[in-house]
């Protein structure tokens, strides 16, 4: 009897290791799936214009992740919805969009055959997107949004993923007239909708180019260069864990941590340990009247960011991070247009934080010169001012010391 009974404690104990080594390796498994790619995608290209219509095309590739499992690609269903200007309707314009995959048996109708992807493998797909109406009213459109919702199927469940693409539609508006301080003169330069398949500092060499000197400085908006780093989240991309599901209830309302959302992707940013201990430190602060400690502790990048309703459409509907190694990004600028430059975080209520500078360049200085948000704080689309300093002998007009006229 003994022995029976080892012998049993034995098979199951080697049984249970089977079952724990077989679930280990289930485990380990790769379940990454296959991935649109976005970033770092070439612009929308803008096929030769007919009457009462315009027609935009990209080309994205989809990617097998998985490096051990081949995956299908079920399906792809784009959609498009516009964005209009004031005094437009839905009457006014109406926008379609057709997918189509690049391999020798692609289809033309707009139809996804199931394409299996071996793995690490990747197929492209084509986008057309056509806008139809007057030609007037076509001039006056804004953007379109283009979602793309496709579906993966494999060793895993059927799965559904969802990415969106932003297509600029509006023409770029004139170069205003200049603003005019004692100290320095300020040009805002208008940009089309800039989006993640720009280069910041390819666009601001070829929106300066006519006009800039050696000199000037360039001083470009934070958000727009974190726009184009794609460094935006739909909040349906975010997970928001224990602590951002709990904390967000004791920001302050309108404070963009004070959605889980948010709160999350500052975490994500900085830290868990560091936001939450930033989150606490920040609550005994105000216990000894002293604001703004959760910042302090938290760093520059959890007060960049910005939640919905925090940027002009259409990225009001993300939350948008404050843009990645910014020093760099200012490197690249003064390499390509030879202009000392900087990265600013301005708005309306009198404040001009920098977040990097060039060598030689003094930060405080800059940011007094952009007190008055000549960026603007809506829709104007001016992400870019070139600053001249005024020499002395140069006239000055009368007012503020900063900025003392503005176009209207």
């Amino acid at each position: 009897m003994v022995g029976l009974l080892t012998g049993l404690g034995v098979g199951a104990g080697v049984l249970g290791l089977g079952v724990a080594a077989f679930e280990g390796l289930y485990r380990a498994r790769d379940v990454r799936t296959i991935e649109l790619v976005t970033r770092g995608r070439q612009p929308w290209e803008e096929l030769a214009p007919r009457t009462g219509r315009r027609q935009f095309r990209v080309t994205l590739p989809f990617i097998n992740r998985n490096q051990a499992f081949e995956q299908t690609l079920v399906d792809v269903r784009p959609s498009v919805r516009l964005l209009l200007r004031d005094g437009l309707t839905s009457r006014d314009a109406r926008a379609g969009v057709v997918v189509r995959a690049l391999t020798a048996e692609g289809r033309t109708d707009g139809y996804w055959a199931a394409n299996l992807l071996g793995p690490g493998e990747r197929c492209e797909a084509e986008l057309l997107v056509e806008v139809e109406g007057p030609p007037e009213v076509l001039e006056q459109l804004h953007a379109a949004v283009v979602a793309v919702t496709y579906e993966t199927y494999g060793r895993v469940d059927l799965q559904r993923f969802e990415a969106e693409l932003v297509l600029p539609l509006a023409a770029v508006k004139p170069l205003p007239a200049p603003l005019v301080g004692e100290a320095v003169q300020l040009q805002c330069v208008p940009t089309p909708l800039l989006t993640d398949a720009d280069d910041i500092a390819e666009v601001i060499d070829r929106h300066t180019a006519s006009f800039r000197q050696p000199g000037d400085i360039v001083a470009v908006a934070e958000s727009v260069v974190a726009i184009t780093q794609r460094r935006y989240f739909r909040p349906a991309e975010v997970r928001p864990g224990f602590w951002a599901r709990r904390l967000c209830f004791f920001v302050p309302s309108k404070g963009s941590l004070s959605s889980r959302h948010g709160f999350q992707v500052a975490m994500d940013e900085v830290g868990a340990f560091r936001m939450v201990a930033a989150f606490f430190l920040g609550a005994a602060g105000k216990l000894v009247g002293r604001k703004g400690v959760m910042y302090e502790v938290a760093g520059r990048p959890a007060e960049l960011i910005d939640d919905l309703t925090g940027t002009m459409p259409p990225f009001d509907k993300y939350i948008v991070a404050g843009p990645a190694e910014p020093d760099q990004v200012v490197a690249r600028i003064q390499a390509r247009t030879g202009l000392a430059a900087a990265i600013v975080d301005a708005n309306d209520l009198k404040r001009a934080m920098v977040l990097a500078v060039s060598p030689g360049l003094e930060a405080a200085t800059v940011s007094r010169w952009l007190l008055d948000n000549p960026f603007g704080n809506a829709a104007e689309q001016t992400p870019i001012v070139v600053l001249r300093p005024r020499r002395a002998a140069e006239p000055a007009a009368a007012g503020s010391p900063h900025v003392q006229t503005r176009p209207a």
